[in-house]
């Protein structure tokens, strides 16, 4: 749950978490005043905050990290006009790559419940 606090990663103090937040949450408002620059930094500044997020989660899969960061990155792009200013950026964020963490496993599970038909199956099917 997005608790309105930051979240923080155990390898960094709270002092340069809190430097982050600051950054990103600088970066996101000047964004949304229409700063192309700003909006250009953050989403490269957020792109490795993800990386890091996803691959603590799905380490041995690099293709769905740089999926799943490209995926939260365009989501973070469309639904931008929601942050809100007086809440801290990371939570917005973090929620955000949370909902498509849990999207890409439900897919995944899908996938491994339904295997695709073996080649002598497929050509049986085409038979019929």
């Amino acid at each position: 749950l997005v608790t309105g606090r930051p979240l923080r990663t155990n390898s960094m103090s709270n002092a340069e978490f809190q430097a982050i937040e600051a950054k990103l949450k600088a970066l996101m408002l000047e964004a949304q005043q229409g700063n192309a620059a700003s909006y250009s930094t953050l989403l490269r500044l957020l792109g490795a905050h993800l990386r890091a997020f996803f691959r603590r989660r799905l380490g041995r899969d690099p293709d769905s990290v740089e999926d799943l960061i490209q995926e939260t990155l365009l989501a973070v792009h469309n639904q931008r006009h929601t942050y809100q200013a007086s809440e801290p950026f990371t939570p917005w964020a973090h929620a955000i790559a949370k909902y498509k963490l849990i999207d890409h496993l439900r897919r995944d599970a899908r996938r491994a419940e339904s295997p695709l038909p073996e080649a002598d199956d497929a050509a049986e099917l085409v038979e019929d």
